[in-house]
């Protein structure tokens, strides 16, 4: 099996190699294959990549050359389910008897896309021969236009939950205690953003909810978790602003304090893999209703999830302040840790390689019996 990304990044290396390790087990390879050496990124990580083919950028759009893999029609080549990569169309548009098995992988639609892009999407998917969906929304929506539902694997897109799940059981009471001191937050009026500093995420919305907050509750204490080009910016605003903390990019058990030590998550927009965070720490979310990734349905069936339906900055501060109010207080006991640990091991990463092997293995005896 063949995989091109664009690069590789940190939360996903343990992944490739619980994949690579279960390939192996069953006498297959993988082999990853990525555009360029993004080392200059604090979040790459190049222990799991195989080949760089280059890229030739031209706006939004990219072309990879595929020549050097030295494809087989017995090789099945996994691509993001993305407009913008060239080579797939030229992969797609070629008879599935003369080129290697193409399966997509992606959250399906985004929503908000528009009608011809949308189109777009669904002529490529149709052209693949396996689509692996984030998550069951995802699959929901190219089988509902037209994708055999035989031929999708829904691998419910994870960060490590195990590996997370025991750094945040592991910290005392007193660690949080020590973090809360040297910060100069406490429980009930500290929320937490972790995500990308860019402008997909509207960092400088998100400070006007903070301020709102912070008019309302003099205590109030944003945490900022991340990196990105509004980095430097943020850590300039915090010099200033009593009601911030810009901690940089977390991981591990530092990310594990931090979660531990707040008492909501906020991300206006753009939800995505923090929606697992949240779930093994069991922190409720609020968030606009509107763009989010795939991730995001993981929140409401927990009852972690509270949408505010305009994009008012006053109106989600108003919910984010009464989230933190009613968590005021809360301390782990020994059946949260256990609860904590379980969550744990219903998001790991061995279970979504081993979703993703299984739809491998479906995608053999399909093309084994030529239907």
């Amino acid at each position: 099996m063949v995989v091109v990304q664009p690069y590789i990044p940190a939360y996903r290396e343990p992944f490739f190699a619980a994949l690579r390790q279960k390939l192996q087990a069953q006498g297959a390879s993988l082999l990853v294959a990525v555009d360029r050496d993004r080392s200059s990124r604090g979040d790459h990580a190049a222990g799991q990549v195989d080949a760089v083919l280059g890229s030739r950028l031209q706006g939004h759009v990219r072309f990879r050359p595929l020549e050097p893999l030295k494809l087989d029609v017995s090789d099945l080549v996994v691509m993001e389910q993305a407009l913008k990569n060239l080579e797939v169309y030229q992969l797609a548009a070629r008879p599935r008897y003369a080129r290697p098995g193409l399966a997509l992988w992606g959250h399906g639609r985004f929503s908000g896309q528009g009608r011809a892009p949308d189109r777009a999407k669904q002529w490529l998917t149709q052209r693949a021969d396996w689509f692996f969906a984030y998550s069951s929304r995802g699959a929901h929506w190219v089988v509902r236009n037209g994708f055999p539902p035989t031929r999708v694997s829904v691998v419910r897109n994870t960060i490590d939950g195990e590996a997370l799940a025991g750094d945040l059981v592991s910290l005392s009471d007193q660690d949080v205690a020590r973090l809360r001191s040297s910060l100069g937050i406490r429980s009930g009026t500290t929320a937490l953003f972790l995500g990308g500093l860019d402008a997909d995420k509207d960092v400088d919305g998100l400070l006007n909810i903070a301020r709102e907050c912070a008019r309302n509750c003099p205590e109030f204490v944003l945490i900022i978790g991340g990196a990105g080009e509004d980095l430097p910016r943020l850590m300039a605003q915090a010099r200033k602003s009593p009601w911030l903390r810009v901690v940089g990019r977390l991981e591990g058990s530092d990310k594990a304090l931090v979660l531990r030590a707040s008492s909501a998550v906020v991300m206006p927009r753009a939800v995505g893999l923090v929606a697992v965070d949240a779930v093994i720490a069991d922190l409720p979310v609020v968030a606009f209703k509107g763009d989010h990734g795939p991730e995001y349905e993981y929140l409401a069936p927990r009852g972690l999830l509270r949408e505010v339906a305009t994009s008012d900055p006053k109106s989600l501060a108003a919910v984010l302040l009464q989230v933190l109010q009613e968590r005021e207080g809360s301390v782990w006991s020994a059946q949260q840790r256990q609860a904590c640990l379980r969550r744990g091991r219903d998001w790991s990463i061995d279970g979504m390689a081993e979703r993703f092997l299984e739809g491998l293995k479906m995608w053999a005896d399909i093309r084994a019996s030529r239907l």
